[in-house]
């Protein structure tokens, strides 16, 4: 063989793409090695949140040391996440960023971490309060369900509760106390159960998030209830659209969380309750983890699905119903649900509770839907 048609030998195209391939043996690896890290984001923040396993096993209500004499919920309704009193650290007085640093905060994450901050779709609870606003993201409170904090010199408690996505407001004022409160590591119906910290665990008391009450411990002895501010819980582009001068929650809370992971997505995508709930509500209607918000108009709680508000606000995105404006925020690029704002019609928040289904009608079994 000459040695020209040696050299159109070895450049065969054909043998070249054999061999190229044979050299890419390691692109099937990486890609199980991505995938396996990928599952491990996903399911390592879950068995963190206790949402793995039997959660009842290991701890029971004795283990928690509250004092449980002046209790106003039957005992065996207080069920263990599995987690001990503040293995969820709640937040007290995290810094805040303005708006108007966003931007700026996002290309340096984009940068050097390949994310960002926030994105529009991202949810937060917004709070409106004497002039002033701020916003709490859920990425954040998926890992701490408590903020302590203080916006235009009121103390409050932003509380949220990611099995049943319920979102509220307190004011941290009661009885003439402010109140620090933390995670107790126990559940009423699968919702968040606060403590507020004292000298003596035995003076704290247990705080329901939904029944808006203390239900045990000196607190409920003295019949103390929460004061609900007005709160939403809507999407970072609808909230600074409406409140470009708010501040948000900066990401620096002192804990080495991917807040750009949910621990909860799975649960949720599931719809399979994890703990136990009584009474549930009756089939044949809206499913268990179908979203409702609640609102307080002239002292009586009126819920509406989200389903139906969205229906009745059409391509407008609003409806107006018995002097309030419901809007709808739909989906946007991620993969957190939609929102509702309620206000009345000078455009001021009221008193409102967003939540799933169960949740809400386990607490009051008494709810019939109204409809717009």
């Amino acid at each position: 063989m000459n040695k020209q048609a040696k050299q159109s030998e070895s450049t065969d195209p054909a043998t070249e793409r054999i061999l190229d391939m044979r050299g890419l043996w390691w692109i099937p690896l990486l890609i199980v090695l991505a995938v396996g890290a990928m599952l491990v984001r996903l399911l390592l923040p879950v068995a963190e949140q206790g949402l793995d396993g039997n959660p009842n096993d290991s701890l029971q209500l004795a283990d928690y040391g509250f004092d449980l004499q002046h209790c106003l919920v039957q005992p065996e309704s207080l069920v263990s996440s599995g987690l001990v009193r503040d293995q969820i650290h709640s937040l007290h007085e995290p810094p805040v960023v303005s708006a108007s640093e966003v931007p700026a905060i996002n290309k340096n994450e984009r940068r050097l971490y390949h994310r960002k901050f926030i994105v529009s779709g991202d949810r937060v609870i917004g709070v409106s309060l004497n002039g002033e606003q701020r916003a709490y993201q859920i990425n954040i409170l998926n890992y701490h369900e408590i903020v302590n904090d203080t916006i235009a010199g009121v103390p409050i408690a932003v509380v949220y509760s990611p099995l049943c996505d319920s979102a509220t407001v307190f004011r941290r004022e009661v009885s003439g106390a402010v109140r620090e409160f933390g995670s107790s590591g126990l559940l009423i119906n699968s919702n968040i159960v606060m403590y507020d910290r004292q000298a003596e665990l035995a003076d704290s008391s247990l705080w329901s998030q939904l029944q808006f009450r203390a239900v045990a411990g000196p607190a409920a002895q003295q019949g103390l209830e929460l004061e609900l501010l007005p709160t939403v819980l809507t999407h970072w582009g609808d909230w600074v659209r409406r409140h470009p001068d708010t501040t948000l929650m900066a990401r620096e809370t002192g804990e080495p969380r991917d807040y750009n992971s949910n621990p909860y997505l799975r649960y949720q995508a599931l719809g399979k309750l994890r703990f136990p709930v009584s009474p549930l509500p009756p089939e044949g209607g809206l499913e268990l983890m179908d979203r409702v918000i609640a609102v307080r108009q002239s002292g009586s709680w009126h819920v509406y699905s989200f389903a139906d508000i969205a229906s009745a606000a059409g391509d407008q995105g609003s409806v107006v119903s018995e002097g309030l404006q419901f809007d709808y925020i739909p989906y946007s690029n991620t993969l957190d649900p939609p929102g509702v704002v309620v206000s009345d019609l000078q455009g001021n928040y009221i008193e409102s509770v967003s939540t799933m289904w169960f949740a809400w009608y386990s607490m009051y079994p008494d709810t019939s839907l109204s409809s717009l």
